[in-house]
């Protein structure tokens, strides 16, 4: 099993020209996973709150807090106060922000795509396997 899941991956690997996708997509390719996945969480669920990130993504909030700022800092999201609860924060994406989120979802699309464009429907079967 573990000799064929490793030819399934030297293939994925000789396959992928990650390199290529990320100059295609630069802008997107600066961001860490971690800020993707922030990205990500707060396209999906609109405004959000500091706590439900931390929460949910299971973020520790100095390390949020670090993030959050940066990202503001590029101008990829804003921080409100919460009027509902001044004690609190809405983060929500701007227009660079959900520019941003879409083209980190095409360059997955794409790099996922190149990493099992040349594995056979066989291999592609053994790999759902798992």
């Amino acid at each position: 099993m573990e000799e064929k899941l490793a030819q399934i991956f030297k293939k994925i690997v000789k396959s992928t020209y990650v390199e290529n996708v990320k100059e295609k997509y630069l802008d997107a390719s600066k961001f860490s996973d971690l800020e993707i996945g922030v990205i990500n969480f707060i396209s999906e669920n609109g405004q959000v709150r500091f706590k439900e990130i931390t929460t949910t993504l299971e973020i520790p909030k100095s390390t949020l807090t670090n993030l959050i700022n940066r990202l503001e800092k590029q101008e990829v999201l804003v921080r409100e106060r919460n009027p509902k609860d001044k004690r609190s924060y809405l983060l929500t994406l701007t227009e660079k922000g959900i520019s941003v989120q879409k083209d980190c979802l095409a360059m997955e699309k794409e790099i996922y795509s190149k990493m099992l464009a040349n594995l056979s429907n066989k291999d592609k079967k053994d790999l759902l396997k798992l």
